[in-house]
């Protein structure tokens, strides 16, 4: 007797769904950002001037990702990573600062087996910002002295505004590829 009322009920909620109609408009933003691509699908509200609400979100997008490449990108040789990388310190934005806080969140987490700061090595075997080198053992010794998150650090300057990437040695450099893309998400 259950599934006699059961049958009516599901078919009056199909119908109904099905004769809904859906004034929400699906779009999509595509492009190429971070070494990669990306493919964003939103549904937009509907309201009068629908095309300049997809161009101001498309453009706030773009606007995102520049943001990010230009703080932490090894790719972009002005950004403050690859700033930092070339033997400078500027100063950091909020998004530098929370990446590499998560990285260093990561490192102590995995126990030292995820390390942005390893990026000697990275480069060492091609996957950096650097061509590859002869992988030896004695190459790998050498770079010892320049990987550990723990020898790097986020300080106050001397104005106490903004804010610098402290290194226990000069030479210690970044890459953040393995957490950039999902810090963007």
């Amino acid at each position: 007797m259950q599934k006699s009322i059961l049958l009516p009920i599901f078919l009056i909620i199909f119908i109904t769904s099905a004769c809904t109609k859906i004034s929400d408009k699906y779009v999509t933003v595509a492009g190429f950002a971070q070494g990669s691509t990306y493919h964003i699908v939103y549904q937009l509200p509907s309201n009068n001037n629908p095309d300049s609400t997809i161009a101001a979100i498309k453009d706030s997008i773009g606007e995102y990702f520049i943001r990010i490449n230009k703080s932490v990108s090894g790719y972009d040789s002005t950004s403050i990573l690859s700033q930092i990388n070339g033997g400078k310190n500027p100063p950091l934005d909020k998004i530098f600062i929370d990446v590499f806080n998560y990285a260093k969140y990561i490192h102590m987490e995995s126990n030292g087996a995820v390390d942005a700061s390893a990026a000697p090595l990275f480069n060492m075997w091609g996957f950096g910002f650097k061509n590859g080198v002869e992988v030896t053992q004695k190459n790998i010794d050498s770079l010892k002295n320049f990987i550990g998150m723990e020898k790097l650090s986020v300080e106050k300057g001397e104005n106490g505004e903004q804010w610098f990437l402290h290194r226990e040695n000069p030479q210690i450099t970044l890459n953040f590829n393995a957490i950039a893309q999902g810090y963007t998400v």
